[in-house]
C-alpha cells in the first residue's frame, strides 16, 4: 500500500504518518514544506541587494580577493613542495599568486589611482617585496626555530602578508592622486 507523506500544498500529512508509524513502527521523515524551499522574488531581490551593498565595502572585496589568493597560494605551495624544498616552493607559490592578486586588486578592490599602470605595477612590486620578505621570514622562523609544521606555518605566513598587503596597497599602490593633492593642500 502506497502512502503519500504530503498533501496537495506540500505540507506533511501527520495523520498518515501517525498511522504509518503505528503499522510499521518507524519514525516519519523530517517535516518540511516543499513550497518553503523556494525563495520568493522579493526575498531574492533583498538577498542580492544585501550582497551588492556588502561588496561595495572595500574590506569585504579585499577579503574576497584575499581569500581566493590565499587558497591559490596555499594550493600551489603544497603542489610545489612535493617537487622541491619548502622555501623554494614558497617563492614560486607567492610569486605566481600575486600576479593574479594584482589584477584582481586593481580592477575589483581598489579604485584607480590615476597613475599609469606601469607606475602602479612598480609600486605593487616594491610593496610585494616587503610582503615576500615577511612571508618567507615567518615561514622559515616558524618551521626552523619554533618547530611548527609547515602547513600551519604557511597559513600564519599568509595571514601576516595579507595584513601587510592591505595597508600597503590601500595607502601606497592604489592611493588616489586626488586624495594626495587634497591632503597636501590642506597641510599648506
Amino acid at each position: 500500500m502506497y502512502h503519500s507523506w504530503a498533501n496537495k500544498d506540500g505540507k506533511v500529512n501527520k495523520e498518515i504518518i501517525t498511522d504509518f508509524q503505528l503499522q510499521r513502527n518507524i519514525n516519519p521523515p523530517f517535516e518540511f514544506n516543499v513550497v518553503s524551499l523556494w525563495l520568493t522574488s522579493n526575498q531574492i531581490i533583498l538577498l542580492m541587494s544585501g550582497i551588492a551593498r556588502l561588496l561595495k565595502i572595500q574590506i569585504v572585496r579585499y577579503a574576497l580577493v584575499g581569500g581566493i589568493s590565499a587558497m591559490i597560494e596555499y594550493g600551489l605551495y603544497f603542489l610545489f613542495k612535493v617537487l622541491m624544498n619548502y622555501l623554494v616552493a614558497n617563492v614560486l607559490a607567492f610569486g605566481l599568486t600575486n600576479i593574479v592578486t594584482f589584477v584582481l586588486s586593481r580592477f575589483y578592490v581598489f579604485e584607480p589611482s590615476g597613475r599609469r599602470k606601469r607606475h602602479e605595477a612598480a609600486l605593487f612590486a616594491i610593496c610585494l617585496a616587503g610582503a615576500f620578505v615577511l612571508n618567507q621570514a615567518v615561514l622559515w622562523v616558524l618551521v626552523e626555530f619554533a618547530a611548527i609544521h609547515d602547513t600551519i606555518a604557511k597559513a600564519a605566513a599568509i595571514a601576516v602578508a595579507v595584513i601587510w598587503n592591505f595597508f600597503t596597497r590601500k595607502h601606497v599602490v592604489f592611493r588616489n592622486r586626488e586624495t594626495e593633492t587634497e591632503s597636501s593642500s590642506s597641510t599648506n
